[in-house]
């Protein structure tokens, strides 16, 4: 397990909690070797610069879209997993940490579009949320709040659907502006009116675009999956419709 885990640190480090979890409850000499891996791949990081800076595309693990899903799940999440860990030390958390603002600073300055934007401005809100006692994390927070209500007017239609015309970059748009939401009103924190109604809208387009079996349909670049985890999780954050908790349920 060591090994997988030393892989997709070193590929393409979005790394499923799962095995996070399993690694750090069984494997705590392996720890120290997850956390060595951390360190030698923080200073791989390439430099920040202009929407148009190749370092960006560099490789798989370095795309916009890859490092905003790192910082919002998995890198924050086995942060907070291991911060108290023995096995993992002292240095390797300091880099760990100026390694994750790096990589929220690099976000900030280089911004993709539609769906990898919602991924990216999760990261730099998950950031913002979790360390506030850096200079600028209260700025970036209050960022991805303000890119999250801007972006929600730009990509979704007043039907509720997403410009992309996917119902899995829709979902990607989604989850990620409503994991902002969640986040941010459960740290004292605020979250447009409109912005919500918009992600309620959101939630709505999966309830009609729903076949009998209660899956939606796979147009363009998607898949087809049941609705009904969706759906509840619309409803968990918008208790007023039941008629999400009725296709929810059986």
């Amino acid at each position: 397990l060591a090994e997988i885990i030393d892989d997709f640190i070193a590929d393409c480090p979005v790394m499923p909690m799962n095995e996070v979890v399993y690694f750090q409850q069984n494997t705590p000499n392996g720890s120290f070797r997850f956390g060595s891996s951390s360190n030698g791949y923080a200073y791989q990081f390439p430099p920040y610069g202009p929407s148009n800076d190749p370092a960006r595309q560099l490789t798989e693990s370095w795309q916009t879209l890859t490092v905003g899903a790192r910082l919002s799940i998995t890198w924050a999440e086995a942060f907070m997993r291991g911060v108290r860990s023995t096995a993992i030390p002292d240095d390797t958390l300091v880099r760990w940490v100026r390694s994750m603002i790096e990589q929220t600073r690099y976000l900030t300055n280089v911004a993709g579009s539609n769906n990898w934007l919602a991924v990216e401005t999760s990261g730099i809100h998950t950031i913002g949320i979790l360390f506030p006692e850096f200079l600028h994390t209260p700025l970036w927070r209050m960022e991805a709040v303000n890119r999250a209500q801007l972006e929600l007017n730009r990509q979704v239609f007043a039907d509720g659907v997403q410009k992309e015309y996917s119902p899995l970059y829709h979902g990607t748009t989604l989850n990620n502006f409503a994991g902002i939401r969640d986040n941010e009103l459960g740290n004292r924190g605020s979250f447009p009116d409109e912005s919500s109604d918009r992600l309620e809208k959101m939630y709505e387009y999966y309830l009609y675009a729903a076949d009998p079996q209660r899956r939606y349909i796979p147009l363009n670049d998607s898949d087809t999956f049941s609705v009904k985890n969706l759906l509840a999780d619309g409803f968990s954050r918008f208790p007023s419709r039941t008629d999400f908790q009725f296709i929810a349920t059986d």
